[in-house]
């Protein structure tokens, strides 16, 4: 774990199935949060001591998920139709990052050109659908810098995924968006709220905090942010629903630093 100024701050160690030995503090003066990721980069939840694996929890003190895999088993491989199994009982040697599906949602484009590769390229593409196992989906909208437009495309989007949804109805959902894409993300997980969907997991990145709020709870809202991105301060229009700022209230907040080298593909990981 890595402190305010980029020194090492602490180190955490595990066993094969994840359960924390024992820990290293190397910066005492560190007064941060708790490591929101631990066990094979997993999300950790301190109040249930369960490890998120995106499409369904695990807890290492039984080397097992809670709730059934949603990914069926081969018959070739008996061991892999225990759908409650950890990495077929294997872990020194498998990880499990599935979490089945992510749809990445691109910014706003000063033009409003309908163009995701801006943000997202096709290697990285490539790259977060491997890392994660799972299809990877890039939906289109304007990239217009107004409400109506960022309104649109939720209500657009939102419908492309309750479409998909009827015909994966156990599959869990992943939204990330990056800046004002991030916003139109928050108004879809509310859309599908509605129609009684959850979205599992809901990642922002440098998203201008207006007045978009999350009306019902998502499995995890993660938020990654930097104080250099003066565009989540002074960027687009100051909207009187909520003080502009960097975080938002009920979101695991993760703070990084950068600089002109830092690239999307290392806030993702």
């Amino acid at each position: 774990m890595m402190g305010p100024e980029g020194a090492i701050a602490a180190r955490y160690h595990y066993d094969e199935f994840g359960i924390a030995l024992d820990d290293e503090k190397f910066d005492m003066n560190w007064a941060g949060p708790d490591n929101l990721f631990g066990y094979t980069g997993l999300g950790y939840d301190y109040t249930s001591r369960l490890n998120n694996a995106r499409s369904r929890y695990f807890d290492a003190s039984i080397g097992r998920f809670i709730s059934e895999d949603t990914v069926e088993g081969d018959n070739k491989n008996p061991l892999s139709l225990n759908l409650y199994t950890y990495v077929q009982n294997n872990p020194l040697i498998y990880t499990d990052p599935s979490g089945n599906k992510i749809w990445l949602i691109h910014g706003t484009n000063l033009k409003g050109v309908d163009n995701p590769e801006a943000t997202w390229t096709s290697d990285f593409v490539k790259y977060i659908g491997k890392l994660y196992n799972e299809d990877v989906e890039t939906p289109r909208w304007s990239g217009g810098n107004k409400t109506s437009a960022r309104s649109d495309a939720a209500d657009d989007i939102a419908a492309e995924i309750i479409k998909w949804r009827k015909n994966n109805p156990n599959e869990p959902i992943r939204l990330v968006g990056h800046s004002h894409g991030g916003n139109v993300a928050i108004m879809i997980a509310n859309l599908l709220a509605d129609e009684k969907i959850k979205v599992e997991t809901l990642v922002t990145i440098a998203t201008p905090v207006r007045g978009y709020q999350l009306k019902q709870e998502v499995g995890q809202h993660l938020h990654i942010y930097n104080e250099r991105n003066s565009i989540q301060i002074n960027g687009g229009s100051i909207w009187l629903l909520a003080k502009a700022r960097r975080t938002f209230n009920s979101a695991a907040n993760v703070k990084i630093e950068v600089d002109k080298n830092m690239i999307i593909l290392r806030l993702i990981q």
